[in-house]
Parts: structure tokens; C-alpha cells; sequence
């Protein structure tokens, strides 16, 4: 959602020195990191808020995700997980 990453930009513009070292993308990551346009180990953080849920494939998100984050470096998922057998507002 580009609109999510523009505020982001826009906040992280008010901290001095900050928006030079801190990046936000859009779009397909698995497409991305095929097509060569995400380097492998380039990122030193990786944050994904809500996405998981939507994305089948989860191995190929996962890989490109991990190849994405720098060794050493923080992945960090957040997401909604339902129980088998059980509706969502139950949980």
C-alpha cells in the first residue's frame, strides 16, 4: 500500500539524519527478488505488518524475505493467525 509507505517517508523525514538510512518498498517481494531488483542481503531490517494472510506461497515469501535481510540482521512478521476449526472471532 503506497499510501502507507508515503506516510512512513513523511515521518521518517522529521527525525534528523533517519530518513537516509531507512527505505520502503512496494510491490510483489517474491516477484522482485527474482527480477533482481531487491539485492540479496541488502536490507539490515525487514518488517511485514498484515501481509502473510494474503500471499499463498508463503516458502518463495519467506525465502525472499530472509534473502533480502543482511546476515545478523531483524525480520520481523506481523500478522493475524486463525486456529483450525475454530471462526476468527472466537479465537
Amino acid at each position: 500500500q503506497e499510501d502507507i509507505c508515503v506516510a512512513g517517508q513523511e515521518l521518517t523525514a522529521r527525525v534528523p539524519g533517519l530518513a537516509d538510512r531507512v527505505s520502503f518498498q512496494v510491490g510483489d517481494i517474491i516477484a522482485m527478488s527474482k527480477a533482481g531488483k531487491i539485492a540479496q542481503e541488502s536490507f539490515d531490517h525487514f518488517m511485514s505488518l498484515l501481509v502473510f494472510l494474503h500471499i499463498p506461497d508463503r516458502p518463495a515469501l519467506l525465502k525472499a524475505c530472509f534473502d533480502a535481510v543482511k546476515p545478523g540482521g531483524t525480520f520481523i512478521i506481523e500478522d493475524f493467525a486463525a486456529k483450525p476449526g475454530k471462526a476468527f472471532t472466537e479465537q
